[in-house]
């Protein structure tokens, strides 16, 4: 049974004995207030308005410190993500010669190599 301040209440208003907690605070969970990129954001919301659409891959880009996802080998940030996948597609350009919108097939574990190889494969223009 999980135990917060609302059930140690409670079993205290049962026994009737005095509360010995005043407040509980809890952190867990909460994110460092961070700067935004406004001149970033201001360029991807005038494309936005343009009719244009901007890749995810760069829209993580504005929370470069922002936990991006976690798995057994580790925690990695959207800067790390991002970093990884730029030097991949380069290596996957040099391999297509420049081709563009061509159907890359990969397999990868359920892990950040996942998502690295798939923004890789869109920053280089494929599918």
């Amino acid at each position: 049974m999980e135990l917060s301040l609302r059930t140690v209440r409670t079993f205290n208003r049962l026994l009737r004995k005095p509360l010995g907690i005043l407040a509980h605070r809890s952190v867990t969970g909460t994110a460092v207030k961070e700067e935004v990129n406004t001149e970033l954001l201001n360029v991807f919301n005038r494309d936005i308005k343009n009719g244009g659409a901007v890749p995810v891959f760069r829209r993580a880009l504005l929370f470069p410190t922002r936990v991006a996802l976690q798995d057994e080998l580790g925690i990695y940030t959207y800067a790390g993500l991002y970093q990884a996948a730029s030097v991949l597609s380069q290596e996957i350009a040099a391999q297509l010669v420049g081709e563009t919108e061509r159907t890359i097939a990969y397999m990868c574990n359920n892990d950040a190599s996942h998502v690295i190889v798939q923004w890789a494969i869109w920053m280089t223009g494929n599918i």
